[in-house]
């Protein structure tokens, strides 16, 4: 028996293998740049994402630099 996948069906595959081998090359040792949805970047280890990739649990997080309040 043979199964045809759509083009939609080979899309979403495609895609969800990107993701996979995105989070599979995070490292423990290696710092990660995140953007925050307020503009501040920030370093961290990225350890773990929830289903959804809507929240980070990260690690040895390094805050910006820069001062965003004057005085």
């Amino acid at each position: 028996m043979s199964v045809s996948l759509t083009e939609e069906q080979q899309a979403a595959a495609f895609l969800r293998e990107r993701y996979l081998q995105l989070i599979a090359s995070f490292s423990a040792d290696k710092l990660c740049k995140i953007n925050m949805h307020n503009g501040i970047e920030v370093y961290a280890n990225i350890r773990a994402f929830d289903s959804s990739s809507d929240n980070i649990l990260v690690e040895n997080l390094q805050p910006p630099s820069q001062k965003f309040y004057k005085r």
